[in-house]
């Protein structure tokens, strides 16, 4: 879609005194188109941001800026690397933190972080026990930052918003598929009041809006050769929302013992091992600046990221597949039986998962 020279156009409105060398494209996103240039002193990362899903782009880069900025001076105050610890931005020569193209398109460019190594899934106990704590302390480098931050995605983890959502899927019927689905309807139904609850935590701040990433899946994260995390990236998602939506999201990719759409649900569990090496390290800095109520409702935040995810799955069945890529007819279905599986393996083992939450905030 785009040539090299183009690119490499675009790379010279930042302001890296540098010469690119070489560029590649990198297909391992969804959502940005992602290059990666070789310049004559260092490697780089160029963007364009999808203005689709992302509708402030502007606010959503001056939101990376503010926190990378803040967490520079954090490493620097601690005689570490700044340039290691999180991803460098680059501004363009016009002192912006992104470069709009002729056709109204936006780019950001970052430095490559070298010698890291990405993985796609929780190998072993000490990748979830590292990412865990690289989760922790990224949130509180950022626990006293004050700054405002735009919110990128409205809506996002709000289950008000999802059951509206949901009520309208149901009504519609549009793929006249409830029929065949009641039992799901009926597990989605069952559970609604106790998802509103937990809701309830966030709408009188007694669960307070702090800085969060919003995407710990464990490919955001780079790592050394020996699994230890370098820094924590994509940050395009952060906004100011509750930070346990970091954990539950984590929880609920991590500790899956099958893939999101098995289709044997008797393959779905959860990995008490990995549970336990998570959240000790997410606590290792979490129990710092965490309170109460927040420490208390670790386990329920997963809950509440699964069962989204199992409403939204099943919306979209129901509605004919718009949202979601499937790869046969039945997908979205599997998709939300795996899900729903994995949702009531944590419920039936809570107070299994509630010991070792709290063993870990107490050690």
């Amino acid at each position: 879609m785009y040539d090299k020279q183009t690119l490499k156009s675009i790379a010279e409105k930042f302001y890296i005194q540098d010469s690119i060398t070489n560029i590649k494209d990198n297909a391992a996103g969804f959502i940005n188109d992602t290059f990666f240039l070789n310049g004559e002193k260092r490697n780089y990362i160029l963007q364009r941001k999808n203005s689709y899903v992302f509708s402030d782009i502007k606010g959503m880069m001056n939101n990376i800026l503010g926190v990378t900025e803040h967490i520079k001076s954090k490493l620097v105050s601690q005689n570490k690397d700044p340039e290691k610890g999180t991803i460098t931005l680059f501004k363009t020569k016009d002192e912006l933190p992104y470069y709009i193209d002729d056709n109204g398109e936006y780019w950001s460019l970052f430095l490559f972080i070298d010698d890291t190594i990405t993985h796609n899934e929780v190998s072993n106990l000490k990748i979830a026990y590292n990412a865990g704590v690289a989760t922790g302390e990224w949130q509180y480098m950022l626990s006293d930052y004050t700054k405002p931050l735009a919110e990128v995605l409205p809506g996002f983890h709000d289950m008000a918003f999802r059951f509206e959502q949901w009520n309208e899927c149901i009504s519609n019927n549009f793929a006249n598929r409830i029929e065949s689905v009641k039992d799901l309807v009926f597990e989605i139904e069952s559970r609604r009041n106790d998802i509103l609850n937990i809701r309830k935590h966030f709408d009188d701040n007694s669960i307070p809006k702090r800085v969060s990433h919003n995407d710990t899946k464990i490919s955001n994260f780079l790592f050394d050769s020996q699994d230890n995390v370098v820094a924590l990236i994509d940050l395009d998602t952060v906004m100011r929302l509750s930070v346990l939506f970091d954990y539950g999201d984590a929880i609920r990719s991590y500790v899956n013992t099958a893939a999101e759409d098995e289709p044997n649900t008797d393959a779905v569990n959860v990995d008490f091992d990995i549970f336990k090496s998570y959240t000790e390290g997410y606590l290792k800095y979490g129990k710092l600046f965490l309170n109460n109520t927040e420490i208390e409702n670790l386990l329920n935040s997963a809950i509440y990221i699964v069962y989204e995810q199992t409403l939204r799955f099943l919306v979209d069945y129901i509605d004919g597949d718009k949202y979601y890529k499937i790869s046969y007819p039945e997908h979205n279905l599997v998709r939300t039986k795996a899900q729903l599986k994995l949702l009531k393996t944590l419920e039936l083992n809570r107070n299994r998962l509630l010991d070792i939450v709290y063993k870990a905030i107490s050690d």
